[in-house]
């Protein structure tokens, strides 16, 4: 395959069940990113409460966390292709349910957060059987690839998406948000309905409790791998410094509330530059090398962050963080699709996902924690320290690993 910087199309040519399943999450996250913003503005204009509206984004996130745990555990055991199929119908039920309810002559509140926290758990449940899916319909081999088209899309319509449903909310009531998300999510089951059987490699009823420690059990076993989940966890961490945009402009650079817009844009146009100039990482002999490399970089962008001398350098510095973070994630994302195997995807998928929600979190925190106590650019340049201290350990104890590993048999469970 002829090297190139540019992000590659072939997979698109190749794989009609691919091009199935691109299609289906387009259509999932278009309708998502309508939700993502019909949901907290008509809590907030049914309460005038952002707490109501924190308790609904709460609800979601819970069924989210424990979506993703049960949905590792069936995506192992069941078929992928049924279980992707029954969560999106249920979510599109849940969509039908918003819809009815804001039709109401007074809408539920109950109700948004009781929905809110079904969509989060099958949501999560589909998610973690496309993830496990995904090496069997691309394979191993080109799951960079596959990879790398799928981050293309989700930036382009997460950023896009959002931005419609705002546009829609100006001139039409909330419910129609809603009829659009059910609509893209019934058009999304029929894409899915012509996939082949996505059969799990073992069918065995177990305990869901004792599957998932034994995919903790494999994480531990299989270092190189373990390495990556707390590499990622790492780079998520210093994704929260989102919480200090309106600090930044309001009151470091004296700006406006459109400056923070834009700090808020500046991660996800790097993101897509990454997505669109992918090509050169797909098949690197040394991947995890390379990812070793690009996470001490993106690590120091994130740091030199910390001592801008003004609001453009903070948004050069932030495409560039989200430009070298995302090419670390895609290779990330690549080497636990192909060292793990097909008996663990669902798990370790799913674990993958929760670890990536958790360092966003515990980022968030840390940061917000440290603002109160140091200037915003202060505490950013003490978690990225933080965070190199941390990164020279597992960088350097990830490449000892990878010098001394024996190549891994995908087909073998935790050794």
């Amino acid at each position: 395959m002829a090297n190139t910087v540019f992000i590659r199309l072939s997979l698109l040519r190749d794989n009609a069940q691919y091009r199935r399943l691109l299609a289906a999450r387009a259509l999932s996250l278009l309708g998502l990113g309508f939700l993502i913003v019909a949901v907290p503005v008509q809590t907030y204009q049914l309460t005038a409460s952002t707490l109501w509206v924190a308790l609904v984004g709460a609800s979601d996130a819970t069924g989210l966390f424990l979506g993703l745990l049960l949905g590792g555990v069936l995506a192992d055991t069941r078929d992928q292709r049924k279980l992707i199929l029954m969560a999106r119908s249920v979510c599109g039920v849940g969509f039908a349910a918003l819809t009815i309810n804001a039709l109401l002559p007074a809408p539920s509140v109950t109700a948004l957060v009781g929905l809110a926290f079904i969509d989060g758990i099958f949501g999560a449940i589909g998610v973690s059987a496309l993830m496990a899916a995904a090496p069997k319909v691309v394979g191993r081999e080109r799951i960079v690839e596959a990879g790398a088209l799928g981050m293309l899309t989700s930036r382009v319509i997460n950023i896009g998406s959002p931005a419609l449903a705002g546009l829609l909310l100006a001139v039409a009531d909330v419910a129609w948000a809603y009829g659009l998300a059910t609509l893209a999510t019934i058009a999304t089951v029929s894409v899915l309905r012509g996939l082949a059987p996505l059969p799990a490699e073992q069918t065995t009823p177990r305990n869901p409790f004792a599957m998932l420690g034994d995919a903790l059990v494999f994480l531990v076993s299989r270092r190189r791998v373990l390495v990556v989940f707390l590499l990622g966890m790492l780079l998520t961490a210093c994704t929260g410094i989102r919480v200090l945009f309106p600090s930044l402009s309001l009151d470091v650079f004296a700006t406006g509330d459109a400056a923070t817009g834009l700090l808020y844009a500046m991660g996800p146009i790097g993101a897509t530059l990454a997505a669109l100039l992918s090509g050169w990482v797909h098949d690197k002999a040394q991947p995890f090398a390379l990812m070793i490399l690009l996470c001490a970089c993106a690590l120091l962008a994130f740091t030199a962050i910390g001592v801008a001398p003004g609001l453009w350098a903070v948004m050069t510095l932030l495409v560039v963080f989200g430009y070298l973070m995302s090419l670390a994630s895609l290779l990330q994302y690549g080497i636990v699709q192909r060292e793990t195997p097909d008996a663990y995807l669902g798990r370790v998928n799913s674990l993958w996902l929760a670890q990536d929600a958790m360092g966003d979190i515990l980022g968030a925190l840390a940061l917000g924690t440290l603002a109160s106590m140091v200037m915003p650019l202060h505490a950013v340049l003490v978690l990225g320290l933080s965070s190199l201290g941390i990164f020279l350990v597992l960088g350097l104890t990830g490449l000892a690993l990878t010098r001394s590993a024996k190549p891994l048999d995908v087909d073998a469970g935790p050794a």
